[in-house]
């Protein structure tokens, strides 16, 4: 999808771009990563409150997971079986979190530093804004994950999945198709490709499959490990993983084709910055242009 064909998704001309990208990128609201794209070193140092999310996030998918694979004890909204498995699926997970955690945690300390002009900050903003989303999502991916399956079982939580897919689908995959028509004016071609095919099968069978599925862990319990059924607080944490999943990818989405946005503003920044007659002030920070008035 990227780079397939002759029209790639990251080689529009100068032209061509200008069709995606517009005059209000210069503003926080037009840019969409509120102070992330700011130039103000004030802005930026205010958001070092982000590293909280470093700490909440190492808590809920490395600490809870390990505390709850070495005791559950204290385990009482969910059944210590669901907690078990939180912490199993959470030390498979460890080395991927906390990669995530690290990524996330330097990048938001970086963000302080004044960068060259304000085509990188925006950059940089919206690559910090994506690492977020995701240290959200794999961080969240034990407790999520647990929950869904100890309350609907692997079979549910395996339609769920598909479910998933079909979600990429429509907010990542159609998404970018979209920004990539806007560039080059291409028809949009339907075709019997995998994404048609799976949208088609949830279509028809996605409800039917998800009740089967739930009802088989009341009931039969194929393929389950656990043969006791679920409470009725279990029944609704279920339902996280596809509730959570369809969040972060919907903002996913949207952050693609801001991140696209960024990417030919930065590519382009010198024809961009005549183009929309950009400002010192507006380029390089209120502290920079003065600087450099002065020795004018």
């Amino acid at each position: 999808l990227i780079m397939q064909g002759k029209n790639k998704l990251f080689g529009a001309s100068f032209e061509q771009s200008k069709k995606i990208v517009k005059k209000d990128i210069l503003t926080e609201e037009g840019a969409q990563i509120g102070s992330l794209s700011s130039m103000s070193f004030w802005k930026r140092a205010s958001l070092l409150v982000m590293l909280a999310f470093s700490v909440i996030s190492y808590g809920v998918g490395v600490h809870l997971p390990d505390s709850l694979r070495s005791s559950t004890e204290s385990v009482q909204v969910i059944s210590k079986e669901i907690g078990a498995q939180i912490g199993e699926i959470g030390f498979y997970l460890r080395p991927i979190i906390l990669g995530a955690i690290i990524l996330y945690t330097v990048l938001v300390v970086f963000n302080i530093f004044p960068k060259i002009n304000y085509a990188h900050q925006l950059l940089y903003g919206t690559i910090l804004m994506i690492s977020f989303i995701f240290l959200v999502a794999v961080a969240t991916l034990p407790l999520t994950v647990g929950l869904t399956i100890g309350a609907f079982g692997i079979v549910a939580f395996v339609v769920q999945l598909i479910f998933s897919g079909y979600l990429v689908k429509i907010l990542i995959i159609d998404v970018v198709k979209e920004v990539k028509t806007s560039l080059y004016n291409e028809k949009e071609i339907k075709s019997k490709d995998w994404g048609i095919l799976l949208i088609n099968f949830v279509k028809k069978y996605g409800g039917i499959l998800i009740g089967l599925s739930i009802l088989n862990r009341w009931t039969f319990n194929f393929g389950e490990f656990s043969k006791s059924n679920p409470g009725l607080m279990s029944f609704l944490f279920g339902w996280l993983f596809i509730g959570f999943t369809s969040l972060l990818l919907l903002a996913e989405g949207q952050l693609l084709k801001c991140l696209i946005k960024a990417f030919y503003f930065f590519k382009y920044r010198k024809e961009y910055r005549e183009y929309f007659n950009i400002t010192d002030e507006q380029w390089y920070g209120k502290f920079r242009a003065r600087f450099m008035s002065k020795q004018k």
